[in-house]
């Protein structure tokens, strides 16, 4: 009941900080980027996953940000994770914060493509080299 509880507050709170972000304050998005910033270290991996793929969204919407807290656990995470869906989903969350001129396709993904991540990331890949699917 008690884990229930977390995660139940947990995604309550993700779900409070990226409803309309884009109308926040500087302030405020730094409290939200604070978050998914704790997020990250949640127990419950939707939630985590939710908190990379945000994270990597929010880029976009508040270039002026300082991410590097951000991108330091992302690299951890893309390293050390039990879960390689999740590593390749911080790995690339990190590569978007970090040049993120090179992925313009994230900010006007929806949710479910963004979910999608890794799989959205090899087609944009294949898509480069001229690799068509099968």
């Amino acid at each position: 009941m008690r884990t229930t509880a977390k995660l139940a507050a947990a995604v309550l709170i993700l779900v409070l900080s990226i409803n309309g972000y884009s109308k926040h304050t500087k302030k405020e998005a730094e409290q939200i980027a604070g978050r998914y910033l704790m997020s990250l270290d949640h127990e419950c991996r939707g939630v985590v996953e939710s908190s990379i793929i945000y994270s990597a969204k929010m880029q976009f919407e508040y270039p002026e940000l300082d991410y590097s807290k951000i991108i330091e656990k992302l690299d951890y995470l893309s390293l050390y994770d039990d879960s390689s869906a999740l590593r390749i989903k911080a790995f690339i969350a990190s590569s978007c914060l970090k040049n993120p001129d090179d992925f313009k396709w994230v900010e006007n993904a929806s949710f479910e493509e963004l979910d999608r991540l890794s799989l959205l990331f090899q087609d944009k890949i294949d898509a480069k080299r001229g690799i068509s699917k099968r």
